[in-house]
């Protein structure tokens, strides 16, 4: 594509689907690079399957360069934007560094939501929380995140959506400490 005009030029924009867990491959680059001039293909190929190695590697959900440069012997980002899903937080903390995921729409966690989210950040398992109403009468530990969601939409079909005080799973095979953790918190807020 043409720079920060790729919006306005779709039909040029070259596209290659390379399936989860699969590497960019010399003829998939092959394919993006048709319009490079020869002499910039390796170069510009060596960048492109150096970028994808990194936003594989890292966990990214979405990662775009636009545009890049070839200039002599360098390939140059000028723009970049970037992604993270913080499902793999947990895997990627120590190359990420210090990222802070905001709140979904913008909420404020109470503490026992916070206290979760930091067991969850430090464990392979999910444990998951969120208070929808702290005066419902309907309180819900469910192990699984496909239970917790049948749950929670079958206590909405019934009509007691107002009811419910809760939506959380902890599922990935907490250990015994942060499944006792986790019931201690919901029994708390209870």
């Amino acid at each position: 594509p043409h720079g920060i005009y790729s919006e306005e030029n779709w039909d040029k924009v070259r596209e290659v689907l390379v399936p989860i867990g699969a590497d960019l491959g010399p003829a998939d680059l092959d394919e993006l690079l048709v319009d490079f001039p020869e002499e910039q293909r390796a170069r510009v190929g060596g960048f492109v399957g150096a970028v994808f190695r990194f936003y594989a590697d890292l966990g990214y959900a979405y990662l775009e360069l636009n545009p890049f440069v070839a200039v002599g012997d360098e390939v140059v980002p000028l723009d970049a934007v970037a992604r993270l899903d913080d499902t793999e937080a947990f895997w990627h903390a120590k190359d990420w560094g210090a990222v802070e995921f905001p709140s979904a729409f913008g909420g404020k966690l109470t503490d026992e939501e916070r206290y979760i989210t930091s067991l969850d950040e430090k464990s392979g398992a999910s444990l998951k929380l969120t208070i929808l109403n702290p005066g419902g009468r309907i309180w819900t530990m469910i192990a699984g995140g496909g239970a917790s969601v049948i749950y929670a939409d079958t206590v909405a079909d019934l009509g007691h959506c107002d009811a419910l005080a809760n939506y959380g799973e902890y599922s990935g095979t907490p250990n015994t400490e942060e499944t006792y953790l986790y019931a201690r918190t919901i029994l708390k807020l209870m």
